[in-house]
């Protein structure tokens, strides 16, 4: 992982073509961290969806004038257009996995899981089989980007 000011991380992008555009929903950048005591976000808005993964720590997400604890186990979910922030509890930082994609079906599956933009979030979630699920989609993304580097 990179060192920067506030966290340790890594991240992938993806352009998505033409085609996948065309579908309900296209993944557009994935990444993992660990925040340093003085890691905060925000406040912010992004274009597209983003679900972060909380693998470890304690933090507070702020969105929609909602206050959020987030512990071990949650996920949480940055809406397109809507000012958000969030932060670590220095004493016992936090550790993520984020996913951020777009699509007219996203709505639609975040809401599946229970996450709307009025209730962005799902208390203890994170199973070992989530978590080994997400390692595999780091792995593709990074294979992706490596070709991507040696053909593009």
């Amino acid at each position: 992982m990179k060192e920067f000011s506030h966290e340790y991380a890594e991240q992938w992008f993806h352009n998505p073509t033409t085609l996948e555009k065309q579908g309900g929903i296209w993944p557009i950048k994935i990444g993992h961290n660990r925040a340093k005591p003085n890691y905060k976000m925000g406040p912010r808005t992004i274009s597209f969806f983003s679900l972060h993964f909380v693998l470890d720590g304690e933090g507070t997400f702020i969105q929609n004038d909602s206050s959020i604890k987030l512990e071990k186990g949650d996920i949480f979910c940055l809406f397109p257009n809507l000012t958000h922030q969030y932060f670590t509890n220095p004493n016992n930082t936090l550790k993520m996995f984020w996913l951020a994609f777009d699509g007219k079906q996203a709505v639609t599956l975040l809401n599946r899981i229970g996450i709307t933009n009025y209730s962005p979030y799902v208390k203890k979630c994170v199973t070992l089989e989530l978590k080994a699920l997400l390692d595999e989609l780091m792995i593709h993304f990074k294979e992706d980007a490596e070709d991507n580097e040696i053909f593009g």
